[in-house]
Order: structure tokens, then sequence, then C-alpha cells
């Protein structure tokens, strides 16, 4: 499975990724926050690591291979990036879960949506699957949410 999630500065996304760790790691998963290429059945964190997935440089062929394998090598990638287009186009292409983060009130939202179909422009149509309410770690607190 291949998550992305986007949000602005200040929005959750390290937050949103440290709660999914924590499920990765329940599971039994190991988690890595740096890419390998022999990673296999893991969880890998990358934190706005735009020098692996920047849309605008030159493709990194070994990780875009690498992005097409993770079903076959069991792996699940989670991304963050600040803008959707940001992100090179085969994650966007292969990606199974989007998630928009925002804060507000002391807590990170984090809308979650799964791949649909395709529709006749060739664009994917996301689907609403959940919107979960995840605490700000406290120190964090001071200045966060509406």
């Amino acid at each position: 499975m291949i998550m992305v999630l986007e949000g602005s500065s200040g929005s959750g996304k390290t937050t949103a990724l440290k709660y999914f760790e924590a499920v990765e790691k329940n599971e039994g998963k190991a988690c890595h926050w740096e890419f390998h290429t022999d990673l296999v059945n893991c969880a890998i964190f990358l934190d706005e690591r735009y020098e692996w997935y920047d849309c605008r440089r030159t493709k990194n062929r070994l990780f875009s291979y690498f992005v097409m394998q993770t079903r076959a090598r069991r792996v699940t990638l989670y991304v963050t990036t600040r803008k959707l287009e940001m992100v090179d186009k085969s994650i966007r292409r292969h990606m199974d879960v989007k998630g928009i983060c925002f804060p507000g009130n002391h807590k990170v939202y984090v809308h979650l949506m799964s791949r649909g179909r395709i529709n006749d422009d060739d664009e994917v149509e996301w689907v609403p699957r959940a919107t979960l309410e995840l605490p700000v770690p406290a120190k964090f607190e001071e200045g966060w949410g509406a």
C-alpha cells in the first residue's frame, strides 16, 4: 500500500506519520524512516523527503522501480508532501490512499480517501474513507488549533 499525506506547513503530517508508525509497530512490522532498495516486509516513512520523489528532478529510477514493487515486497510506503503535484508521477499513479491533514482545536485531523475508479479523463476518483482525529503531542500544543 502507498499512502500520501498532504497538508500545509504545520498541518500535522508528521504527527500523522507517527500515528501510522505506532499502528504498524503494533502489527509487528519493522519501521524505517530512511529508504533502502533492499527493504522487504516493512513500513517506510518518508517525511517530505523530496530527494526521493520530487516531480521536478530527473527521476530516481531505483526509487521508481521500488515503488512499483511495494506490493510484491510487502512494503507499506507513507509519504508526506505540502502539495500532491510536487510528488513524482510514479507515486501518484500507484498510491492507494490519499490523506489530507489539517490542525484544529488541539488535534490533527486526517481525512483519508481510497483510490476509486479511473474516470474518462484518465484521472483517479477518490472515495472518502474516514477522518482520523489525532491528539497533538504536548510539545506542540502551544499555538495549535483554531
